[in-house]
């Protein structure tokens, strides 16, 4: 028997395009007000409070070593919990949510890789499928 179909946010940091399970979400917003945290890691942009929960926002792309972001009004947040943490995951876009078939996953990807898990074709595109657990933010890289 077939695993359940998955339902992924699909997202965009640089030119590479990711996805989360939709159950780890617990709300997409734009920028918010962050609270300093000065002896967090370069990618732990700041805290954030949602729902009476704060929690640590971390940017993508400072976490994936890619060129420093200009954050705008509309630049998107996506809260997510895993492991028992909730943090914020700045990235470049929101797409959409998308219906995977567990079968169309690639296999790990081994240590080269250690925010993904696995890959899929989505539209033409190569889809990266985040490793949440991997991201928290005793994960970071030091300053």
């Amino acid at each position: 028997m077939n695993e359940a179909i998955r339902n992924l946010v699909t997202f965009r940091v640089g030119s590479q395009w990711y996805g989360i399970d939709v159950e780890n979400v617990i709300e997409i917003s734009h920028l918010v007000m962050l609270n300093d945290v000065p002896t967090a890691s370069t990618d732990v942009v700041g805290l954030m409070t949602l729902r009476n929960i704060v929690m640590p926002v971390i940017d993508l792309r400072l976490r994936f070593g890619l060129s420093e972001p200009e954050f705008r009004l509309d630049t998107p947040i996506i809260a997510i919990k895993t492991q028992g943490q909730s943090m914020g995951i700045i990235v470049d876009d929101i797409d959409n949510v998308e219906q995977i078939n567990p079968d169309q996953i690639s296999a790990e990807l081994g240590d080269s890789f250690p925010y993904v898990y696995g890959t899929t074709q989505l539209h033409n595109r190569l889809l990266m499928l985040l490793d949440l657990h991997s991201l928290t933010v005793s994960n970071s890289p030091a300053k």
